[in-house]
This record gives structure tokens, sequence and C-alpha cells, in this order.
């Protein structure tokens, strides 16, 4: 009993001493505690790739246009519908095309929304960009023809085709969906995919002249012309793929660099062609029976594809 008594009197004695050593003790531990919670705060701050993002980029463009007219020639005829070239004995049409690249700078804005899955980021985006990838192409053709009855040459007749053809693509733009995996905290790989939109127009005219001849060099005895001018200009509907890697320059910024192919279709134009004939001579041979037919339109058929490196910058809100 008289021991419990002392200890008890011990332990209110101690605590009750103020400034003690058992008090200095205790003051240790509360001055480490926020040193420990602020060495783990920086490892705990995680990256958000989620939210609504805009930007602008600028970069290059190779754009391909392809432009083919089979031919929508002037032939020669056979004079009063009986008596054909010898000499071709065929008359092909003469074809008409190029398939050619064109480097472009190109520039543009971006609007996209993501919502982020531990390291999967899901988004959709949508852009508009400015470029202009023009190509352009010129022919000039021409030929002879020989008409015999006997072996002496009984008439001749010459020919000169001149053809022109543009095609060029300026504005474009896509509505996509976008994949990406975060490779760190601060880097995304990402594949995107769409719908593309893009202004695709173009020209083509062609003129030719068959000059048919009794005596070669002297006045013609009539002559037949083709002649075919026309344009077009319209927005296209096609698809677009690729991908690009994104990282985080500093709080909301974020930087980009994009690699795309877009496909935006093949079609087809049809412009009238006018035919016409000119009498110079009186002979047995002319307009009146040696008329000029043939096609009555010219068909381009056009296919335009391109392919763009794209740097740009967003920010986040």
């Amino acid at each position: 009993m008289h021991r419990l008594v002392a200890l008890g009197a011990g332990f209110i004695a101690v605590i009750g001493l103020p400034g003690s050593a058992f008090a200095a003790d205790q003051a240790v531990p509360q001055r480490q505690r926020p040193q420990q919670q602020t060495q783990q705060a920086p490892a705990q701050q995680q990256a958000n790739w989620s939210g609504t993002q805009v930007g602008g980029f600028n970069g290059a463009s190779s754009v391909s246009n392809s432009f083919a007219e089979p031919g929508s020639n002037l032939f020669f005829s056979c004079l009063g519908g009986i008596l054909c070239p010898a000499s071709p004995l065929s008359d092909p049409e003469t074809p008409f095309g190029f398939d050619k690249d064109k480097v472009s700078y190109t520039a543009g804005a971006f609007i996209g929304h993501r919502w982020q899955f531990s390291s999967i980021v899901l988004g959709v985006e949508g852009d508009v960009a400015w470029k202009r990838g023009e190509t352009t192409a010129s022919q000039t053709v021409s030929a002879s023809a020989t008409y015999v009855t006997t072996s002496i040459p009984f008439e001749t007749a010459s020919r000169t085709e001149a053809f022109y053809g543009q095609s060029k693509q300026t504005w474009d733009s896509s509505v996509r969906a976008r994949f990406g995996v975060l490779v760190s905290p601060t880097v995304l790989l990402y594949g995107t995919a769409g719908v593309a939109f893009g202004e695709v127009s173009g020209a083509y005219s062609y003129s030719a002249t068959n000059t048919y001849f009794i005596v070669p060099g002297s006045t013609p005895d009539f002559v037949h012309t083709a002649t075919v001018t026309g344009s077009w200009d319209e927005t296209r509907v096609g698809w677009t793929a690729g991908g690009g890697v994104e990282f985080i320059l500093w709080g909301p910024w974020k930087a980009r660099a994009e690699y795309r192919w877009t496909d935006l279709g093949s079609f087809t134009r049809t412009i009238p062609l006018s035919r016409g004939c000119s009498d110079f001579t009186v002979s047995n041979f002319g307009c009146g029976n040696t008329p000029n037919t043939g096609s009555s339109a010219a068909t381009i058929n056009i296919a335009s594809t391109f392919q763009t490196i794209r740097f740009g910058i967003g920010f986040d809100f």
C-alpha cells in the first residue's frame, strides 16, 4: 500500500514539473511532422490530362493532285463518209493528265476535349487549316493524215491539239477521335482518325483544229474545230488518320508534333465540248458531206490526297 502511494506521488510530481525534461522530449516529434509532409507532397502530385484544349499549329503539307482526261479529241474524219485515211490507219484519242505532288506551308487552329483514365487518355478534336497545293500541266500535240484513192495522194490533213489542266487544294478541316497512352506523367503518345473535309478546285481547257487540203500548203478545203473550257470548286468529304506525341511544357501549356494522311476521294467532272466546221473552197468534200462528229463532252477524273506534318501548342482549361 505504501509502495503504490509512493509511485502515485512520484508520477504526479513528474507531470507537474514545468519545463521538465519529459516536456522537452515531446517537442522533437512535433518539429519533424511538417518536414516529413513537405518532402512527400511533390511525390503525390499528378499531371492532369482531362479537360478542354484550344491551340494553333503550322507545318507542311504534301498535296497530291491526280488529273486524267482520257480523250475528248478531234479525230481525222472520213471524207464524205467514204474516203478514210490511209495513214494513219487508226486515229486513237490523245490522253491528257498529270499526277503531281506539291509541298505547301499550312497553318490552322484546333479545339478538343479529353478524358483521362489512369494512363489512358481519350478525346475528340476538330481542326481547320489553310494551305495552297496547286499543280498545273499543259500539252501540245501535232499529227497528220494522208488520204489516197490510188498510189497518188488525193488529200491530206493536219491536226494540232492543245491541253491545259489545273487542280488545287486549299482549306481543309476534320472531326476526329483520339486515343492516347501516357508513357510518363508528362508525355502522351496518341493515334487519331475521323472525317475530313476540304476544298478542291480545278480547270480544264482543250482546243483542236483539223485542216483538210486537196493541195498541201494551199488554201484548205475545210476546217474542223473542237473546244472546251471549264472549271469547278467544291467541298469534298473523305477520311483522315495519323498519330503524334504531346507533352507538357509548363502549367496548362502543352506542345505536340503530329503526322496525318488525308484522302478526299475521287470524282469526275464532265464539261460540254463545242465542235465546228468552216468551208473555204468548193470541193467534192466539205462541211456538207464531212460533218464534225465525235464526243460531246470532256470527262475529267480527279483524285485528291495530302500528307501533313504539324507542330502545335495548346492551352488547357
